[in-house]
């Protein structure tokens, strides 16, 4: 086990923790230089000090586009696949973000399958401050339209279960992913990083929602909770945006069309910024 929770967010050490004498025990170097800080250690200070700077800050997002190369995804009748269409406004969020200061790191810029552990590698090691994975939905019932914002959860409604199925099937597991570690001890870390990260991606999620509802002529269905394997990898608060039915013949043509997609682009963007304004103002909801 090489990673710890410091202040509800996993940290890395240098060397794993080790069992002695009924204790856990983690590196000295750890202890001395992260939670040293935490418990208080004496600072010398010498002359000015720098201004205390805003510690809740949203700086940097993963737009993650699903499928990609050898996985299309849905389909469309008239063949549009899932996999450009969310490339496409993926990249308009991208764009728009940039635009008001806040940078976005995307899984993929081109048609090219990028495997679940590497996404969320890719997360992880941007020190994002949020996960946005971006999907179109599809269904039989050719009437099932609009769209819906997926949290993290273990709580999940039949739709929901066959939305995570549809998603997650073209996704391939390696042997080294940390998913299939299961001490129990990782199994405690993780389960306090989704405690954590639960309550800030519904409120992302809920704000996506509204931005979109309010912005585009998509149907609202609604906030949901789903356990999407490409959320379950990353180590920050994670949402999962299903734009429209693809399998609907009315919102596959809307989808083909450059303004919608701009506009369904904006919407999502809007629903971060109006999210980080409220989060930064209030020090994270704790005002």
């Amino acid at each position: 086990m090489e990673y710890a929770v410091v202040n509800g967010r996993p940290e890395k050490m240098g060397s794993p923790v080790v069992f002695y004498g009924g204790a856990v025990a983690i590196p000295a170097d750890f202890a001395v230089e992260r939670m040293g800080k935490l418990l208080g250690r004496p600072q010398i200070t010498r002359g000015p000090q720098p201004p205390v700077t805003q510690k809740y800050l949203i700086r940097k997002i993963v737009i993650d586009p699903g499928h990609g190369g050898d996985d299309p995804g849905a389909i469309g009748k008239t063949g549009l696949k899932e996999k450009d269409l969310v490339l496409d406004i993926s990249k308009r969020v991208k764009d728009k973000l940039a635009e008001n200061g806040v940078n976005a790191v995307m899984t993929r810029e081109r048609d090219k399958f990028i495997p679940l552990t590497k996404r969320s590698q890719i997360a992880n090691e941007s020190d994002a401050d949020f996960f946005v994975s971006v999907h179109a939905n599809a269904a039989r019932l050719k009437g099932a339209r609009g769209f819906e914002v997926y949290y993290l959860s273990n709580a999940v409604d039949d739709n929901a279960r066959a939305v995570q199925a549809a998603e997650d099937s073209f996704l391939k597991f390696d042997d080294t992913s940390f998913l299939h570690r299961n001490t129990d001890l990782e199994a405690t870390v993780w389960d306090l990083v989704y405690t954590e990260n639960r309550e800030e991606s519904i409120e992302l999620a809920k704000y996506i929602a509204k931005a979109v509802d309010d912005q585009t002529s998509l149907k609202n269905r609604g906030v949901k909770s789903a356990r999407f394997c490409v959320l379950r990898g990353t180590q920050m608060p994670s949402v999962l945006v299903e734009v429209g039915f693809i399998s609907n013949p009315a919102e596959e043509r809307n989808l083909r069309d450059p303004e919608y997609r701009e506009a369904v682009a904006s919407a999502i963007t809007r629903g971060i910024l109006n999210y980080k304004k409220i989060y930064e103002s209030t020090d994270g909801f704790t005002q």
